[in-house]
């Protein structure tokens, strides 16, 4: 292991932006916002999204989508976009509002995919939103001396020595019991003295 101290990485990190201008660009970059419109007896129409402050209404030259309809003012809603990436329509106080699942609404803080009426009109808001995934871990540089105190992989070629049963005292064999046995039966049995005396006293 190299002597260079702790085990560390160094971590990718990108520049925070240098304005909120230039945020609210990135995120208008990435999301690619866009509203799909779609009016009775007229083609689905993709409208997109290229500022921050995004008016609907129906006075040309007042709004940025134009919505030819006598059930919405002038200036009937806006759209705001924040440098985290959150995209919140609100009603500019029109006399009809917005309806959003069949309820009537003020405010609506967008998800790709939602739909809602403004006046006889559906507009469905598309975006990729990447604050709503988790955000992917930093690019790791791998120049670690981590690398360096990692254990290579054992070779399965190399056996590994057997270790030695511990001692015991083992069995002895059949063969080592009958000669025991053998030299038990030789060896002269020794009598008592008074035995010994009367075979003497008899001779």
């Amino acid at each position: 292991m190299s002597g260079r101290g702790a085990p560390t990485a160094r971590w990718v990190v990108p520049d925070p932006p240098a304005s909120d201008e230039e945020a609210l660009r990135r995120v208008l970059s990435e999301a690619r916002p866009r509203f799909m419109v779609r009016r009775p007896e007229v083609p689905e129409v993709e409208i997109p999204i290229d500022k921050n402050q995004f008016i609907i209404g129906r006075a040309p030259a007042l709004a940025d989508l134009v919505l030819d309809d006598e059930l919405v003012s002038r200036h009937h809603a806006t759209l705001r976009i924040d440098v985290r990436g959150y995209f919140v329509l609100e009603d500019n106080g029109s006399k009809n509002g917005m309806t959003f699942q069949d309820r009537p609404t003020r405010r609506l803080n967008l998800h790709h995919g939602d739909r809602f009426f403004i006046g006889r009109t559906e507009l469905e808001f598309r975006a990729e939103l990447g604050r709503l995934q988790s955000p992917p871990l930093p690019a790791k540089v791998e120049d670690s001396i981590m690398a360096e105190a990692q254990r290579p992989p054992p070779d399965p070629s190399v056996r590994r020595k057997a270790r030695p049963a511990p001692l015991s005292a083992a069995p002895a064999s059949e063969a080592d019991a009958s000669a025991s046995s053998a030299r038990d039966a030789a060896s002269p049995v020794p009598r008592p003295d008074s035995e010994a005396e009367s075979d003497v006293d008899g001779a």
